[in-house]
């Protein structure tokens, strides 16, 4: 869809486009619950320090945009910037093909 503008499933011209991914979250404050939204990353990245104390670092990595079709719901998802992922850090990452 991102590239044709069409739905591949429905073949829709109906295409819309979400410039950031978000997802929901619950945050409570007192008494009551605050709803509140953060970007949804494609992945959270993890850096070790080396030494005698060892400092773990997590990071979220991978800001994502998303089309959708109006007339079947279908819904892609893609990376903004794919080049400056750092995919080898991401917790829990691996390749389908290492060639």
């Amino acid at each position: 869809m991102k590239s044709t503008g069409t739905c591949p499933k429905c073949s829709s011209k109906k295409i819309g486009h979400l410039e950031n991914v978000i997802h929901r979250t619950d945050t409570i404050v007192g008494p009551d619950a605050v709803k509140g939204h953060a970007m949804a990353p494609l992945g959270v990245s993890r850096t070790e320090s080396k030494g005698i104390l060892k400092v773990i670092k997590e990071a979220p990595e991978g800001e994502l945009e998303a089309y959708f079709c109006s007339a079947c719901g279908y819904y892609e998802t893609y990376l903004k910037d794919p080049a400056n992922v750092p995919y080898e850090t991401l917790v829990g990452f691996k390749w389908r093909d290492s060639a």
